[in-house]
């Protein structure tokens, strides 16, 4: 049998002076770390210190355990784990990310890039919905409303709902808003179930204070009161929208007169179409889901948002009572030319995803797909 000779004092005693040795640089690294812990906030993207409503996975030690998602209802508690909502404060929101900005532009000293102004608000960004049941529909805390659809030309069915006794709705640009505005308006009109009213001072002399006003009173409610009423949001990805934006206003009269769509390839109509947008082109279309519902509230009532994505959105269509709701989102009028993601080159993808800067970083915040932005 042969023996290992044990290790001499001087080889013993190396692998604790490497132990020691590199314990005190860790150790001294942390201390820095900690001591600059402002500074190493402004090394992370805003995206990381958002601190989402809940998170997309829960983890039991080193298991990661997905939890099976709901069918959508209206006024469901977006902080539980099987909705797919997510609760969204703009003003607090808005808050860090301008935070972040300063932060960033002390830090690197750069030119800043070209992104939406999130403080724009003119009367066509306005449009927002408040819905109250009315009494004889009451059942306990929920609402029985009634929903009518057409099942043929010749056949008008109905369903009941299950809906909060009083909730509101908030119209973003091209989130599969007139679909909802369409379903909405049935409750009230067909189904006589739901008191609606509408803020939308698109007129001349129409102002923006009556829709500040109810949103100070939605804030007050949420908040100081503790009272629940949800507010349903659509929000969608940056690109496919902006995609969405450009084949309507290009197809409007009047809307992008310098892109003139019947002389330009698609390739180039593109070009002019992202071009209007980062030189500060004003439309409702395009302005930022972020600055959108910041105007709606005033800059300063933070109202808490139950944001959907995009991905669900004929799921809060059915469970407003909507029928065949995909094909309603899905249709669109035929145009003689039509925009695709396959129009947009790398540099062009990559000016819509900075001018969209804040909508990327709220909705990654919140867990909701942005595909395309780097």
């Amino acid at each position: 049998m042969s023996w290992v000779s044990p290790p001499s004092p001087q080889q013993s005693l190396l692998p604790r002076v490497h132990v020691v040795f590199f314990g005190a640089i860790a150790a001294a690294i942390i201390v820095l770390l900690l001591a600059n812990f402002e500074d190493l906030q402004t090394l992370l993207p805003s995206s990381f210190w958002s601190i989402s409503s809940k998170p997309a996975t829960s983890r039991t030690s080193h298991t990661t355990v997905r939890v099976e998602k709901r069918p959508i209802s209206i006024g469901e508690d977006c902080n539980d784990d099987a909705t797919k909502c997510q609760y969204f404060y703009p003003v607090r929101f808005l808050r860090q990310w301008r935070n972040d900005a300063i932060a960033r532009h002390k830090r690197d000293g750069r030119k800043r890039s070209a992104t939406a102004p999130l403080d724009r608000c003119y009367k066509n960004m306005i449009s927002l919905y408040n819905l109250r049941c009315r009494e004889e529909f009451v059942r306990g805390d929920r609402c029985r409303a009634r929903a009518y659809s057409y099942a043929s030309s010749y056949n008008e069915t109905t369903r009941a709902l299950d809906l909060p006794l009083q909730f509101g709705y908030k119209k973003l640009y091209k989130t599969g808003g007139t679909a909802i505005d369409e379903i909405l308006r049935k409750i009230k009109y067909r189904g006589k179930s739901m008191a609606l009213q509408t803020f939308r001072p698109i007129k001349p002399e129409h102002n923006l204070t009556a829709a500040h006003d109810f949103m100070r009173w939605v804030a007050h409610t949420q908040h100081q009161e503790g009272l629940d009423y949800p507010v349903i949001t659509i929000v969608r990805d940056v690109v496919p929208r902006f995609v969405s934006a450009a084949n309507q206003l290009v197809g409007m009269k009047g809307r992008l007169q310098k892109c003139g769509s019947a002389t330009m390839d698609t390739r180039t109509l593109m070009e002019c179409v992202v071009s209007a947008l980062i030189n500060g082109h004003r439309d409702p279309h395009f302005e930022s889901l972020v600055a959108d519902i910041n105007c709606n509230v005033g800059g300063q009532h933070d109202v808490r948002f139950s944001l959907y994505s995009m991905e669900d959105v004929s799921e809060v269509l059915e469970a407003l009572g909507s029928k065949n709701s995909a094909e309603k989102i899905n249709s669109s009028n035929e145009k003689n030319i039509t925009l695709t993601i396959a129009d947009l080159n790398i540099d062009l993808i990559q000016k819509i995803c900075r001018w969209y800067a804040a909508d990327v970083a709220m909705m990654r915040s919140l867990g909701f797909k942005v595909s395309h932005c780097a």
